[in-house]
């Protein structure tokens, strides 16, 4: 990335600039959906055809964003080398192709390799929505139609995923797949129509080193956090991994520092409220993540809802979310950001301690609703922080941060997703083993398990003796397994109190 300030680009002329809004929209509501909407409901379904468990099939995530995230600072380097629209155009139709071969998919490894595909060209053409609507509007009415593509793409994104979720439902999980490949596919026509591309200075040369450095320290990362060991941590493959880690990532940030065109620009630190509201950016994705990617197996895999009713159930949080993202930017112009961050940390922290608390008995209504307690307080976050933390930056660095922003958000994302898996998977060992270690134990289980049985299959005989082996079993398993959600949605919400600690830096600059 480069920080070298550039003179204002004239705009590229289009007729309707509105269509090229519509066009990007198609585009961009396709790759959220891949990224942390539908992809995330088809999952419980994707799990026994293709023989995961929840630490494996994190994976179907986290290549998908960990990828997006190396190629999200190469996309203006990118850009200036091969053209905008051309770069737009590569990325948008590899992500369409991909999104087919995904369904193609035999097994596990198979479903990653894709995955990657795909990442890679949501990588590309993600980032550079943005720029185009610079391009096509002028500076007094950018904002406005910032908020209006933001809301355009959520509601294609929320009516999308409820229309796939049901076409998953009748005919299997590749059919969500299948409506991506379309969605893509009207944006990359509506794309190749509209677009325009304009003349970008040639920049200079890439920075590889830190490219590949980044590249080595996260994926060493991951593998590290993912990584099952029988044999305690002081095994060679954890060594080897926690050195890989350390030696890239310090090589990553004196390469950074050094580097006249750096990959990534640390100098942006430098601002605090930019790092602050990094810091939060980066923090909140990556634990709340945990809810997005577990509930739906939680839904799906233990209390029997169809994918197209998960996604019901979510579909009032997105509609909410979105229609209080504009008074929490109006706020934020009009009082303290730090404030209103604060009362919605406060607010997502409770929500998430309160869906630890649902069982069998929670009824879809009041599920959607903590629900969509969490999406207004996310936008009474992450608004006021953009406001906040852009406000501090150099006007020609804003494009920049804004690049940089969205890359921790991805990162906190796709390590948020490998964490919890395997606070998951550890959960539910642990609560298993307890579980049928007391059952060893008659006297001190009896009762409670006589209940469970008589209340989960009323036809049975509730002496224990008499029960057959598979229901005390399959009653010891789902107590287990709501006993790890419950205690995983707890640690989440504990977690959210780190994200209190940058606040009183996030002061926004006098005029």
């Amino acid at each position: 990335m480069n920080t070298t300030p550039s003179p204002e680009v004239p705009q590229v002329h289009y007729k309707n600039p509105w269509f090229l809004v519509i066009a990007i929209d198609f585009g961009h509501s396709a790759a959220l959906a891949s990224s942390i909407g539908l992809v995330n409901l088809l999952l419980p379904q994707i799990m026994p055809e293709i023989g995961a468990d929840v630490r494996s099939i994190q994976w179907v995530q986290t290549s998908f964003l960990i990828t997006m995230v190396i190629l999200l600072p190469a996309v203006g380097w990118l850009s200036s080398a091969v053209g905008q629209r051309r770069l737009y155009l590569i990325g948008l139709g590899l992500f369409g192709v991909s999104t087919v071969l995904c369904t193609f998919a035999w097994n596990l490894p198979s479903l990653l390799f894709f995955r990657v595909i795909q990442g890679a060209g949501a990588g590309l053409f993600f980032p550079l929505g943005t720029p185009f609507i610079f391009d096509a509007f002028p500076s007094n009415r950018r904002g406005f139609v910032l908020g209006v593509s933001t809301l355009l793409m959520s509601i294609n994104s929320l009516g999308g995923s409820v229309l796939a979720s049901h076409l998953a439902d009748l005919f299997g999980w590749r059919w969500g797949f299948y409506f991506l490949f379309v969605e893509a596919c009207i944006g990359l026509l509506f794309s190749i129509t509209i677009l325009k591309e304009r003349r970008i200075p040639k920049v200079g040369q890439f920075d590889f080193p830190g490219c590949a450095t980044m590249a080595l320290a996260l994926m060493s990362l991951l593998l590290l956090i993912t990584r099952e060991s029988h044999s305690g941590f002081f095994t060679p493959e954890h060594i080897f991994l926690s050195f890989t880690f350390i030696a890239s990532a310090g090589a990553f940030f004196y390469i950074e520092k050094k580097t006249a065109e750096p990959f990534v620009d640390l100098r942006l630190y430098r601002h605090t409220a930019y790092a602050a509201g990094s810091f939060i950016g980066f923090l909140v994705p990556a634990i709340s993540v945990g809810i997005s990617f577990l509930l739906p197996i939680y839904l799906q895999g233990l209390l029997g809802y169809s994918i197209f009713q998960t996604a019901l159930i979510r579909l009032p949080s997105g509609l909410f979310g979105t229609l209080f993202t504009p008074l929490a930017g109006w706020l934020s112009d009009r009082s303290d950001s730090r404030l209103l961050v604060s009362g919605g940390l406060l607010a997502l922290m409770l929500a998430t301690a309160t869906i630890a608390t649902i069982t069998p008995e929670t009824s879809p209504v009041s599920l959607a609703l903590m629900l969509t307690v969490m999406s207004i307080a996310t936008a009474f976050i992450f608004t006021p922080i953009s406001n906040t933390m852009f406000s501090s930056l150099p006007h020609e660095s804003i494009r920049l941060g804004s690049g940089l922003y969205a890359l921790k958000r991805q990162l906190g994302r796709s390590l948020g997703t490998a964490i919890i898996s395997v606070l998951f998977a550890d959960r539910l060992l642990r609560h298993t083993t307890q579980k049928f270690d007391a059952w060893a134990l008659p006297n001190t289980v009896t009762r409670s398990l006589q209940a469970e049985v008589s209340m989960r299959f009323p036809n049975a005989s509730t002496e224990i003796p008499n029960v057959p082996i598979f229901l005390i079993q399959d009653t010891l398993l789902q107590n287990a397994t709501i006993a790890a959600f419950s205690e995983c949605f707890l640690i989440v919400a504990a977690c959210l109190l780190l994200s209190f600690i940058p606040i009183p830096y996030l002061r926004t600059p006098k005029n």
